[in-house]
């Protein structure tokens, strides 16, 4: 399953390789913090390298770095 967020001007996040699953629906607004979806164990294509979650920040259409809207710390 892959989630699609809407942030506006033109920004969006993508999860990839979420479970099936009704936590969240089409047109549904979101807020911070809330769970949307739980990592699939079922990811037929990278078995190997057990679940993990596929992310991408888009703006205006484009793959960017989310390190731009993220704030990581250094471990």
């Amino acid at each position: 399953v892959t989630i699609v967020i809407d942030h506006e001007n033109g920004l969006k996040t993508v999860y990839n390789s979420i479970a099936d699953g009704d936590l969240v629906s089409v047109g549904q607004t979101v807020t911070k913090g809330q769970v949307i979806g739980l990592v699939s164990v079922t990811n037929r294509q990278e078995y190997k390298d057990g679940a993990h979650l596929h992310f991408q920040v888009l703006e205006n259409g484009e793959v960017i770095d989310p390190a731009k809207y993220l704030e990581i710390a250094e471990k």
